[in-house]
């Protein structure tokens, strides 16, 4: 008679990959759980009407992300952006004004496709450029604005907004 002998196998959990922030930058939890994202540190974060808010007085730059149940089709999807920048100018002092007015393009974020349009904007002599990306996700239109000085943009985006926007993941 042979006896059948029993071997345990031990499991070793197979490691998990951990997300690298990047310098500077800290975790954002969207408290309504609906996304996250890679914050910089050294910005202010605030909330106004429900949208998360980040801006550097230093390096004259901010980021809005926000969203609004119901979807919305492209024709209003390219609306609301221009009506956005219209929006920004009024609210820094402009007149309402942009130009250099540049899509709409799709960009792929996220697991969605994002309509883009970006602008200049004159307010008080000083010449801002401005972002304006939405899509639709889950039965929401999400919306992210962001904007720095024209000539510290690049910098600004290579530095601060990609990293964000590279970051942003849905959490639903």
């Amino acid at each position: 008679m042979t006896s059948a002998k029993a071997t345990a196998t031990a499991t070793t959990p197979a490691p998990t990959p951990t997300a690298t922030l990047p310098p500077g930058f800290s975790l954002y939890a969207d408290p309504a759980g609906d996304y996250r994202v890679d914050q910089p540190t050294s910005w202010t974060r605030s909330v106004s009407n429900g949208d998360a808010v980040w801006v550097s007085g230093e390096q004259g730059g901010d980021i809005v992300i926000g969203h609004v149940s119901g979807t919305a089709t492209n024709d209003e999807i390219v609306s609301t952006e221009s009506s956005t920048f219209k929006e920004i100018s009024l609210s820094a002092g402009g007149n309402g004004s942009y130009d250099h007015l540049e899509g709409p393009t799709s960009i792929p974020l996220a697991g969605e496709t994002w309509t883009q349009e970006a602008a200049d904007m004159t307010i008080h002599g000083v010449v801002l450029h401005t972002v304006v990306i939405i899509a639709n996700h889950n039965g929401s239109a999400y919306i992210i604005a962001y904007a720095g000085l024209k000539n510290d943009f690049s910098s600004l985006d290579s530095h601060t907004f990609y990293p964000m926007l590279l970051s942003f993941t849905f959490l639903d």
